[in-house]
């Protein structure tokens, strides 16, 4: 499962570390299942890679860091092996 945060979020964690949506990661670990916080690589990217467009939408930019989060994501769990 993937998890899209919205600006707010990403500015809530910039500023407080604080994920609105932390019961439900912890229900879903509890779970066991896999996820993938897209929220923790657009935190660890450059400030200038993350842009939100009007209506929500991430910039063509945050869409490349996504991408590559998923990937990496699905790679370390050995998900792409027959790709």
């Amino acid at each position: 499962m993937a998890i899209f945060p919205n600006k707010s979020d990403w500015v809530r964690v910039r500023e407080s570390a604080s994920r609105v949506y932390a019961p439900l990661l912890t229900y879903l670990e509890a779970e066991r299942m896999r996820t993938v916080d897209v929220l923790e690589c657009l935190h660890a990217a450059d400030s200038r890679e993350v842009q939100f467009l009007p209506g929500g939408h991430y910039s063509p930019r945050t869409n490349r860091v996504v991408a590559r989060c998923i990937h990496g994501a699905l790679e370390r769990g050995g998900l792409l092996d027959d790709f």
